[in-house]
């Protein structure tokens, strides 16, 4: 991850991450859970946010502005 892996995660945040078959993506944040190895995000994004996906912090390589 580009800013650390020590960042902090909100729900609302949006990322751009790695799916695992090498797809970047954009979404939102809908949960942050705190496991032993690390924190883990379930995002949701696509066209009308209707996909999800659960990604590492490893995964997410920068932090988008938000939308107003």
């Amino acid at each position: 991850m580009k800013n650390g892996p020590d960042q902090k995660f909100e729900v609302g945040d949006r990322v751009k991450f790695v799916l695992r078959n090498g797809k970047l993506e954009g979404g939102v944040v809908r949960a942050v859970i705190l496991t032993t190895t690390g924190h883990v995000l379930n995002v949701s994004f696509g066209p009308k946010g209707d996909l999800a996906a659960t990604v590492n912090a490893r995964q997410v390589m920068e932090e988008l502005p938000a939308v107003n």
